[in-house]
């Protein structure tokens, strides 16, 4: 049995303490479709649907019910874990925006989790010398349109992108 990865939960809890996809998208700052997705990857690990979606629907199945106590849980213990090493600390600025997020790091008013490749040379890469452990790894996806099916440029797009996050992964 596949292991029940933390994301995944988080996604389902704010969805369903959301009441909608794109409310819980906010909440975890993810788009609607990544957490659509993580959602249905933990729908595959459990084998089964958790929440009926339709529009202006989100019901939690019988097993979503019991998923959602077992998740809440696990999220208090993570917490619990994470209280992020005797460090305190604060949100002081939310983006989803790279520039944002940059800019906020080079003003001094934060410190951020940024790809490798998305990071500019001049920033410093903070680790265990300051007493900061490793970040879980986070999954990448590349989407296309089934209208850009047959297109050089969209190929040629596509196939650096996959390229580049391996090279970065790897």
């Amino acid at each position: 049995m596949p292991d029940l990865q933390i994301d995944w939960l988080k996604c389902f809890v704010a969805t369903v303490d959301a009441g909608s996809l794109s409310a819980a998208a906010a909440e975890v700052h993810r788009s609607q479709s990544a957490v659509s997705m993580k959602i249905r990857k933990l729908e595959s690990a459990v084998g089964h649907t958790l929440l009926l979606r339709g529009p202006r629907l989100l019901q939690l199945t019988p097993a979503g019910q019991t998923l959602l106590g077992h998740a809440r849980r696990m999220l208090d213990v993570q917490a619990e874990a994470l209280a992020l090493q005797g460090r305190p600390y604060k949100v002081v600025y939310n983006s989803s925006n790279l520039a944002g997020q940059i800019a906020a790091v080079e003003s001094g008013l934060a410190i951020a989790a940024l790809t490798q490749c998305s990071a500019p040379a001049h920033l410093q890469v903070l680790g265990a010398a300051q007493g900061l452990g490793p970040l879980q790894p986070m999954e990448v996806a590349v989407y296309r349109s089934q209208a850009s099916k047959g297109s050089k440029a969209v190929d040629s797009l596509q196939q650096m992108l996959v390229q580049t996050l391996r090279q970065a992964a790897g």
